[in-house]
């Protein structure tokens, strides 16, 4: 399924010619810091959108890297899931991801921002608010 905004897919052309997981893996070979391509048992982060890219933020250090929907994982580059013993994060994206996207690709690149916290209504809102043209959900 493609996005409609900013996925590490599309903001990282060797993540997709070598798939998530190895480039991860490549990524942390080269960083020095250890990884292991397992899930770890732990609560979902939740998936974000800042200046049009989806991100999860780490909870452990604050980092925060690119996710994509298609393999919803993350390894935080910044602390290595050290508190996950290198393995992966899972990511929760939200089930309205289309709705979200539609209504945030309207707006200016900057101004695509979305957090969990935030009603999809809010979204819808705000573009009528800055004269954006208005965004059929149904679909």
């Amino acid at each position: 399924m493609e996005t409609l905004l900013v996925d590490v897919y599309s903001a990282i052309p060797s993540a997709r010619r070598l798939g998530l997981r190895a480039w991860i893996a490549r990524m942390a070979r080269d960083l020095e810091m250890p990884f292991e391509n397992s899930m770890a048992l732990c609560e979902p982060y939740p998936a974000a959108i800042n200046h049009g890219r989806w991100v999860a933020y780490c909870p452990n250090c604050a980092g925060a890297e690119n996710v994509g929907a298609d393999d919803p994982v993350m390894m935080c580059f910044s602390c290595g899931n050290s508190h996950l013993a290198g393995k992966l994060a899972p990511v929760q994206f939200p089930t309205e991801r289309r709705a979200i996207e539609q209504l945030l690709v309207e707006r200016p690149r900057q101004n695509q921002n979305w957090s969990p916290a935030e009603a999809i209504g809010n979204l819808a809102t705000e573009n009528v608010a800055h004269g954006l043209p208005s965004v059929d959900l149904a679909d």
